[in-house]
């Protein structure tokens, strides 16, 4: 009879706590497929974006354009480039503008139809179309030949007076390369300003100035030494300075102008 009481009691314990390890077991599993399915979700949605993202990649590259504004709205600039495609340039809020002109800030309501730009931005080969991270407006250089008709040593310039007679000034700057060729050498030579002599003849490759466009700021400056004077340009002496001295000048007031003997 004991032993009957005894194992009664035993299946008591024993059967709760089974079905209990059981529904533990089975809950454990639910819940780890269920996180293995997140898990799984997780992956496949990463892989959706890595291969969105390789596909953009693919369909973009850097470019970079120079050409004349055909046309340009508050989102757009239509640019005719160099070789006379019709180009569309998307503008957003980080495209970044800059001019050598401009005195202040300076933005897409600035740019006008005829000027001529840089863009670099990101080109879709889809669309065909660039999205602008930069765009420069360009100053073409200005390319001139003459004689050295004035020397102004102080403020470091000089005046040069082209064949059709028209004179032009030229601002020596620190960056400004110049140098001297010699025919009979067949070299060029580093040239200082003050071995710049009137009537030399000269090539100048140079921009515009901000302040006043009607000086050129020389960025290269070529003496040709050894060339004879252009016959068609006729240079004017420079005025004498020198106080002239009248016929009816007294002794005394000759004395008193005339320079001291060197």
């Amino acid at each position: 009879m004991k032993k009957i009481l005894l194992l009664i009691l035993l299946l008591t314990v024993i059967i709760p706590f089974t079905s209990q390890a059981e529904a533990a077991s089975t809950a454990s599993s639910s819940a780890d497929q269920t996180l293995g399915q997140k898990l799984d979700e997780k992956i496949n949605e990463l892989k959706t974006k890595i291969a969105s993202t390789v596909a953009q990649l693919n369909l973009v590259e850097k470019r970079g354009i120079i050409g004349t504004i055909s046309d340009v709205t508050s989102n757009q600039v239509t640019v005719t480039d160099i070789e006379g495609n019709t180009r569309f340039i998307d503008v957003d809020e980080i495209t970044k503008f800059s001019s050598l002109s401009a005195n202040g800030s300076f933005g897409v309501s600035d740019l006008t139809k005829g000027t001529r730009v840089r863009v670099l931005g990101t080109y879709n080969k889809e669309s065909g179309r660039i999205l602008a991270r930069f765009i420069d407006v360009t100053v073409d250089p200005v390319y001139l030949s003459g004689e050295v008709s004035d020397l102004d040593k102080k403020n470091i310039m000089l005046t040069m007076t082209s064949e059709n007679k028209k004179q032009t000034k030229i601002d020596i700057q620190i960056v400004t390369k110049m140098v001297a060729y010699s025919k009979d050498q067949d070299q060029t030579t580093r040239l200082g300003f003050s071995k710049i002599q009137l009537g030399d003849r000269i090539i100048v490759i140079g921009y515009p100035e901000k302040q006043d466009p009607t000086f050129i700021s020389a960025a290269r400056l070529i003496d040709f030494t050894d060339l004879p004077k252009d016959p068609k340009i006729n240079i004017s002496p420079t005025p004498d300075l020198t106080p002239s001295v009248s016929p009816a000048t007294s002794p005394t007031a000759v004395k008193k102008t005339s320079h001291p003997s060197r």
